[in-house]
């Protein structure tokens, strides 16, 4: 908890984790009573330092107090989302998980499927050489070593994969 611009976890950009045109997954535990417009939970985006680009984001936010999940290859001139339609801004743990299984975008919360999406990202790749992993924040150009959209609560558990776990185990992972 207690992030803010400067206050997040990060992970500089890193080939071992280019996300590609590859399955790929965002898993993470969150508690909030918040509602603002946007903050960011997870990360996995950034564009080139100096610029005003997000790159090719993969992201799992709150929007109001829903979660929500979304994929871009153009900086978001389009792109991909779900969104779960009740709030989890109630002060409980919530697991919040994003996925790329194929073409289709999956957003699972507490272990149960809530909202797909398919048809703007494709099989267009979700990062580049400027993609920075960020718990509780994001990444953006123009914001060399700071953030925006800073997460209002407690994150824990965090996981980004190359693979899209099936929906079994993802239940699995929610309740054991």
């Amino acid at each position: 908890s207690g992030f803010n611009s400067t206050s997040n976890l990060r992970q500089p950009p890193n080939g071992n984790m280019n996300l590609g045109t590859n399955d790929a997954y965002l898993m993470i535990w969150y508690k909030t009573t918040a509602t603002p417009t946007n903050q960011m939970l997870m990360s996995y985006e950034g564009g080139a330092v100096g610029t005003n680009d997000y790159g090719k984001p993969f992201n799992l936010r709150m929007h109001q107090g829903t979660l929500t999940g979304w994929a871009s290859h153009d900086n978001f001139s389009t792109y991909d989302t779900a969104s779960h339609d009740v709030s989890t801004a109630d002060g409980q743990w919530h697991c919040g998980v994003w996925l790329r299984r194929g073409q289709v975008f999956e957003l699972y919360v507490d272990g149960e499927l809530v909202d797909t999406a398919t048809g703007a990202v494709g099989s267009n790749a979700l990062s580049d050489v400027n993609s920075e992993l960020v718990v509780g924040g994001r990444k953006r150009g123009q914001y060399q070593g700071n953030c925006e959209e800073p997460f209002t609560g407690s994150l824990a558990l965090a996981r980004i994969g190359h693979a899209a776990p099936s929906a079994e185990v993802i239940k699995k992972m929610y309740v054991e």
